[in-house]
């Protein structure tokens, strides 16, 4: 890679450029201000002597008017003093005569003694200076100048100053942008190894987060939890495709079994068709199968949050209650309902529906007679948390042990090894993936003995809740 085309380069330049420039107007406003504030201050000084000079013209008269400006230049007063008659003629000062001029001007002066101005006069440098001439009644022109060269010297110095504070402005952003883009770039080659290492087959791989917490980093926690949720969902594909191996396999075989039966066994018609009612079974199952599989995935995808409108819950947790009532009798259960009402959230009925169904029927199906098992719905009652709602399905069942409760929601995990009770071990993995699409949160409690399953509904916030206080209230 070229160093002119790299980050790094076009990040330092940037850098240095912005720090010339305002280097730049840096200068060009002290520039502006001194050399303004200083020609200010000259020309209030030559004016005031021009006119005090004047002043003593018209009451003193030109002798001691002359008197005057050469005390002014023994005593070290300005620079250029100068009196002239109307014709010219010299009268006093250190300057040639010029030509009048009223009010402040820019000029060129000469150097001049009294005996250059009676006749000996020998070649001079010229003087930039500014002054200030005042014409008086007679003729006379009065002259107080001062030389530009203190304002000069004070522009150089300052040219000087910056220059060299310029450079060194330079050299430093130079260093300081290398050293800045450096950094940045560190960062970013650090998020490119992870990447590189993701794609290698490393899926523990993550980006280093600083303690500092900037934008980069935040950056780097956003990567990290997106790494992570791929490496669980990869582990998760990996273990479907486990389970679906291991646990298609059965059914699989026996309904080869009933076939070959079929084909090879049956002597009578009555015998054909229980072994192929029997295959339609085992191939009803495999469809139900493949069917919540791709229920699973689509709810997970997240395209069903499109469809979310308000649901009234206590009505729908009361259907499945008087639904599930009967079914429970006749399994020996009994089936509790305690159900607040005026329950909404924004959801996908269907698949809540689902959920507390598949709840139900777990308690009913893993419990044995007897079994008391209860459907609660209720609004939370802690202080910070008083608009969520909590559905909870209690039973005094078996319940689960502590080491299985994280396992249970994946798919096809059954705490029966041996498979021998119907299921497929789908149903606790689409609560999970309904409750994630909702945004709530499952937890698995003992109810020494028995299973508590608790569903978690975070409360809505802003315009949505203002939505459903309206929907719901009368």
């Amino acid at each position: 890679m070229r160093i002119a085309s790299s980050l790094i380069a076009r990040l330092t330049s940037l850098y240095v450029m912005l720090f010339a420039a305002s280097v730049a107007i840096l200068f060009a406003l002290v520039w502006f201000v001194t050399s303004r504030s200083m020609t200010a201050q000259l020309m209030a000084n030559v004016r005031r002597e021009a006119v005090s000079l004047a002043d003593e013209y018209r009451a003193t008269g030109a002798r001691a008017a002359a008197a005057i400006v050469e005390r002014r230049l023994q005593r070290g007063g300005l620079a250029y003093y100068l009196l002239q008659r109307r014709d010219g003629a010299w009268i006093a000062g250190n300057i040639a005569p010029v030509a009048p001029v009223l009010g402040p001007l820019d000029l060129q002066v000469r150097l001049q003694s009294s005996g250059e101005a009676a006749g000996e006069q020998t070649p001079g440098d010229l003087r930039d200076a500014i002054g200030y001439g005042v014409l008086l009644g007679d003729g006379t022109f009065v002259l107080a100048g001062e030389d530009v060269g203190r304002l000069q010297a004070t522009r150089s110095a300052i040219f000087t100053a910056f220059a060299v504070g310029g450079g060194v402005s330079v050299v430093l952003a130079i260093f300081g942008g290398l050293a800045l883009s450096a950094g940045f770039l560190r960062r970013v080659e650090s998020v490119n190894r992870t990447a590189r290492q993701v794609m290698a087959g490393q899926l523990d791989a993550r980006v280093t987060v600083r303690e500092g917490g900037d934008e980069l980093d935040r950056l780097a926690a956003n990567l990290n939890a997106m790494l992570d949720r791929i490496q669980s969902l990869m582990e998760s594909l990996k273990q479907v495709s486990n389970d679906i191996a291991h646990d298609l396999r059965t059914p699989l075989a026996r309904l080869r079994q009933n076939l070959e039966t079929a084909k090879a066994g049956a002597t009578t018609l009555e015998e054909f068709r229980s072994s192929t009612e029997a295959a339609i079974a085992e191939t009803d199952g495999l469809l139900k199968t493949f069917s919540a599989l791709l229920r699973i995935a689509q709810i997970e995808s997240g395209s069903r949050k499109t469809g979310f409108a308000q649901v009234d819950l206590s009505e729908l947790f009361e259907l499945a209650a008087l639904t599930f009532t009967a079914v429970a009798e006749d399994q020996g259960h009994a089936l509790v309902a305690e159900i607040e009402g005026g329950i909404a959230i924004c959801g996908d009925r269907e698949l809540l529906l689902q959920l507390v169904t598949n709840l139900v029927e777990n308690a009913i199906r893993h419990t044995p007679r007897g079994s008391r098992i209860e459907v609660r719905l209720q609004r939370a009652i802690e202080p910070k948390a008083s608009a969520d709602v909590i559905a909870t399905v209690i039973d005094n069942g078996p319940g689960i042990p502590a080491a299985d409760r994280g396992k249970v929601f994946r798919r096809f995990h059954r705490l029966e090894a041996s498979r021998t009770t119907p299921g497929s071990g789908l149903g606790l993995a689409l609560v999970a993936a309904v409750a994630e699409l909702h945004g709530a949160r499952i937890a698995l409690g003992d109810n020494g003995p028995g299973l508590i399953v608790e569903v978690r509904f975070s409360a809505p916030t802003g315009a949505r809740l203002e939505r459903l206080a309206t929907a719901v209230l009368p």
